[in-house]
């Protein structure tokens, strides 16, 4: 991690939301597809499926699940559990090129569910979920030694 990181990291946990733009001039991002050869545990479906529902009743469009958000999610999930913690990650780590924006929420709690709505009820969570700056998105759940549900989620505008 640079000098730079290092200085950044604890604002971006205070903060307890991270997002990144950045322009990406002469590069023609892809477009958004589904990928089907994503594997995916019912408990992180269900988180999928919370979020996305959660933006359809705010009127937004779903959040397609990209391959590089969804292993870092997951794997940031899982170190959030084995830490027994919850922190942020590096943004751009694991996530491929071609991205303008990036965001990042993380919680815990007894369920998918409590965490979800967790997430809700705080204004700078609430926002990269209803983001329009993002059109991707992976989800990741662990449950850690203490009992307590760990969801990292990862957002991606291409």
């Amino acid at each position: 991690m640079d000098r730079r990181s290092r200085l950044l990291r604890p604002l971006v946990v205070a903060a307890g939301v991270a997002i990144l733009s950045i322009t990406a001039a002469g590069c023609a991002p892809p477009a958004p597809v589904a990928q089907p050869g994503i594997s995916q545990s019912p408990a992180v479906a269900q988180g999928l499926g919370l979020l996305n529902g959660y933006r359809a009743a705010n009127g937004l469009g779903p959040l397609v699940e990209a391959s590089d958000a969804a292993a870092k999610a997951q794997w940031q999930a899982t170190v959030m559990a084995n830490a027994g913690s919850i922190f942020h990650s590096d943004l751009a780590a694991g996530i491929l090129p071609g991205w303008h924006a990036l965001g990042e929420n993380v919680g815990y709690g007894t369920s998918v569910d409590q965490v979800q709505a967790q997430l809700q009820a705080s204004a700078p969570h609430r926002a990269n979920m209803l983001s329009t700056q993002f059109n991707q998105v992976g989800v990741g759940v662990a449950v850690g030694a203490n009992g307590f549900t760990y969801v990292a989620q990862e957002f991606v505008g291409r």
